[in-house]
């Protein structure tokens, strides 16, 4: 009946999404593939290059690209509706999928000259981190001299196009700097082989470095200057949005291994003539419960947000308060889900911790992992709670 109840949120939800529908489509009929790649993954700390190019083919990293440029144009709460299908299979396939197709968010802040020469087809994969951990300096010319060391680089292995944030400032004041992002060729970084964690292995998140790169100023950009109209791009905080699904995937396929293996167990047992325990009966209820509530809010609150990012009229606190609102619920689905996953590991008890009956394991430890990440934290509440109290914006996105 799980499957049921979720596929009747996803008619509630998606309902005539064609471009969605064949995208899921895709997905389930590969999903046996997709989970081999993803055992190997997990041991070689890399997807590997015929699991890319699988999803390549499958258009996967061209979800937010938009249709007019060959992609599949889908809004944002599809693109997290996708995300959390490919993370049923695999978490770490689903995070660099999620960085990958950050490709047809960046294009809408670039000229069209430079996107034309930057990503000249559909299927360009991107991966960086942006957070400012390099420096630029304005050379005066048109140019900027760029140095830096990343982390987090998911997927760098197998991108095409790199990205650095980077404290963008004139030679002359170095310290009254604006944050910017920085495109290089992928020869112009150095990746390190740096990936060995305990979770999320297979997303081979890398750190890589740049030393005193020219990189031309058309070919930096600024979340808050979109060049390209439209929900994806304003406001700036596109490149997020989806993340919740991934999350939500990952539960979502620890519940149904646990839904499988208890309800052999309570059919043996209504077989027996015999009563199955109330508290698994109870706990089974619950986790349902709390999933499609989860669910609920962050596919509700990214279709509100789009609705009002695609209105011209809407007032700058209106965006606000979508923004706010995404943020938090994406901040919950992180937190929630782990929460899920934990609870479904005790349900089996003793069972849990055997790969035989299933990946749970595997599940908690990518959740571990992902939510060390900016937005899945605890203190990404503060900034949503001082945005609700009237406060200016004080991180990057919210």
């Amino acid at each position: 009946m799980l499957d049921t109840i979720l596929r009747q949120q996803d008619d509630y939800f998606f309902a005539g999404d064609e471009r969605l529908a064949s995208i899921l489509a895709w997905i389930r009929n590969y999903a046996d593939m997709l989970r081999i790649y993803g055992r190997e993954a997990r041991l070689h700390a890399r997807l590997s290059s015929a699991c890319v190019e699988l999803l390549r083919a499958g258009g996967l990293f061209d979800l937010a690209l938009h249709v007019d440029r060959g992609g599949k144009g889908l809004t944002s709460a599809a693109q997290a509706r996708a995300l959390e299908e490919l993370a049923t299979i695999d978490g770490s396939i689903a995070w660099c999928v999620m960085i990958g197709m950050d490709s047809g968010i960046y294009q809408g802040f670039l000229s069209p000259e430079v996107r034309a020469e930057v990503f000249p087809h559909p299927g360009i994969i991107s991966a960086g981190w942006i957070h400012p951990q390099g420096s630029a300096i304005d050379l005066g010319d048109g140019t900027c001299r760029v140095s830096g060391r990343w982390q987090f680089g998911s997927g760098i292995d197998n991108a095409d196009v790199i990205f650095g944030g980077v404290r963008f400032a004139a030679k002359e004041s170095p310290n009254d700097w604006t944050w910017r992002i920085a495109i290089f060729d992928k020869a112009d970084v150095q990746i390190e082989d740096s990936w060995n964690t305990w979770g999320l292995q297979g997303s081979g998140s890398q750190h890589y470095h740049a030393d005193n790169i020219i990189v031309p100023l058309k070919r930096t950009i600024a979340l808050l200057d979109p060049k390209v109209a439209g929900p994806l791009n304003r406001p700036h905080d596109g490149i997020v949005r989806k993340m919740a699904g991934i999350p939500l995937g990952v539960a979502v396929g620890a519940l149904s291994t646990v839904v499988t293996e208890v309800g052999k167990r309570v059919t043996a047992l209504r077989t027996a003539r015999e009563h199955p325990n109330e508290r698994v009966l109870h706990t089974i209820g619950r986790l349902t419960a709390e999933l499609v509530a989860l669910r609920s809010a962050v596919y509700s609150t990214l279709q509100s947000a789009w609705n009002i990012y695609k209105e011209e009229s809407t007032t700058l606190d209106e965006q606000s308060a979508a923004l706010v609102a995404t943020a938090a619920i994406r901040q919950r689905s992180f937190q929630t889900s782990r929460t899920l996953v934990i609870a479904a590991g005790d349900l089996l008890g003793a069972q849990a911790v055997y790969t035989a009956t299933g990946d749970l394991g595997a599940r908690l430890s990518d959740l571990n992992v992902m939510t060390q990440h900016a937005v899945g934290q605890e203190s990404l509440l503060d900034l949503a709670g001082n945005r609700i109290l009237g406060g200016e914006a004080s991180g990057p996105i919210i």
